[in-house]
């Protein structure tokens, strides 16, 4: 089977295209969607002030203190590049969505579906997202202080589950969903899409917890009032009006990969030249080995520039440059990108 190869010449540009919600799994049922740092206007490591909602419905997440912009989970394909995410904790703050009827379930099935990782191995009581009606109504997921996180409703009845250990030891992504199921009246928890309870840290069942109705804004990364801020990294959280199945769990992790987009194609984004250099910008894929090539006329390939240029991680996009101390100016010359058949 022949590689794929690319070719582009010194100033051919093309772009790719944002991550769109028609992309992911249940769209039509996705809620609220928080890319939590997809954005042109920031960099790694500045203060967010808001994340957009990417569902349609239009309920951004505001920032309370300065939480930051940090590398998100290294997701494939990338529709945007590179992953970003948001960084909470004490010293950086959290964000707060303001009440909206999409987030009041009342007696309906509802999944909350997030990546997350953690810097002091999960901590006692850190909140990864709240909801709070009042003290005796609400829906959270918090941290149990061993390395494992507590899926807990309340209204009239209490009901929770505790997953097994996740972050004790472990200061990498993990893909966290957490369910209300009406139906077989029953929460669910999942860790990296695999179902995830640990039966010492069942309470109560679904069955006596009522109506979740009312209003309350929508905390991610501490309680709504700031207190017990999670000390990590949170991606890609949605909220989904259904109780996801195995299936779309499955689909949504994707064995680490998550499920953003189609895998781009393979093609040059960006080309620069100076006097005695020039800079591609291809699609690539982390740990895939590429060779780039470079051609007078488009017809002789002969010229192998670097057969080992190795796609970077946490990234669909890589850069190489070419340096030339001999290379009259101007000068047809054509680049090609393929798969490298180095080992």
């Amino acid at each position: 089977m022949r590689r794929p190869e690319i070719l582009c010449c010194l100033f051919t540009l093309m772009f790719c295209a944002a991550p769109r919600a028609d992309e992911v799994t249940r769209q039509d049922n996705l809620v609220a969607w928080w890319l939590m740092g997809e954005s042109a206007a920031l960099a790694a490591g500045d203060t967010i002030a808001e994340i957009p909602d990417q569902s349609g419905r239009s309920v951004p997440a505001a920032a309370q203190g300065t939480p930051q912009r940090v590398a998100g989970n290294p997701f494939w394909p990338l529709p945007f590049g590179v992953s970003y995410a948001t960084e909470t904790g004490p010293e950086s703050g959290f964000l707060l969505a303001p009440d909206d009827s999409s987030f009041n379930f009342g007696d309906e099935d509802f999944s909350v579906s997030l990546w997350a990782r953690s810097d002091n191995g999960g901590g006692q009581f850190d909140k990864l997202f709240q909801r709070i009606v009042d003290g005796s109504t609400f829906w959270q997921a918090e941290t149990d202080g061993v390395g494992g996180v507590i899926w807990n409703i309340r209204s009239g009845g209490n009901a929770e589950i505790k997953t097994n250990n996740i972050f004790a030891g472990n200061t990498g992504w993990h893909h966290l969903v957490f369910l209300r199921d009406t139906v077989n009246q029953e929460l669910r928890a999942y860790v990296d899409g695999e179902l995830s309870i640990s039966p010492a840290g069942m309470a109560g069942t679904e069955g006596e917890v009522g109506s979740l109705a009312g209003n309350g804004s929508l905390a991610i990364g501490a309680e709504t009032g700031s207190a017990n801020p999670f000390e990590g990294g949170i991606d890609d959280l949605r909220i989904y009006n259904v109780a996801l199945g195995d299936e779309d769990v499955a689909a949504i992790y994707n064995d680490g990969l998550g499920d953003l987009g189609e895998p781009p194609p393979l093609e040059i984004v960006a080309i620069t030249a100076t006097e005695d250099a020039v800079t591609l910008t291809f699609h690539s894929q982390p740990g895939i080995v590429y060779a780039i090539d470079a051609s007078p006329d488009l017809a002789d390939w002969s010229e192998e520039v670097d057969d080992f240029v190795e796609g970077e991680e946490g990234s669909n996009i890589t850069g190489f440059t070419e340096r030339f101390e001999e290379l009259p100016m101007p000068v047809n010359r054509f680049y090609r990108v393929r798969e490298s058949q180095s080992p």
